[in-house]
């Protein structure tokens, strides 16, 4: 399951005492919205916003894209980080 991928992913980078890249955040994401957890991504970029990581316009195509599929447009609404234009209008 995603959610599983993500905490391996997070106990990882807690074993080894590194902190992950964007790149690493952004594979995730990616991960993330092809499987259609949108909501899972979505906790990714309010952790990487909390970390101080820049989300990048692709990866925002990618979550706008997979909540347009799968009709979770509501996920989008309430982000405060997601620039008004980019908002989803249901």
């Amino acid at each position: 399951m995603v959610e599983d991928v993500v905490l391996i992913f997070k106990d990882l980078h807690e074993q080894l005492a590194v902190a992950p890249s964007s790149t690493s955040y952004n594979k995730l994401i990616t991960y993330c919205c092809d499987s259609f957890k949108v909501h899972v991504a979505l906790d990714i970029v309010d952790h990487m916003c909390e970390v101080g990581l820049a989300l990048s316009i692709e990866m925002l195509h990618s979550i706008l894209r997979a909540s347009e599929e799968s009709f979770e447009f509501h996920l989008c609404e309430t982000r405060t980080w997601f620039p008004p234009y980019a908002r989803p209008n249901p």
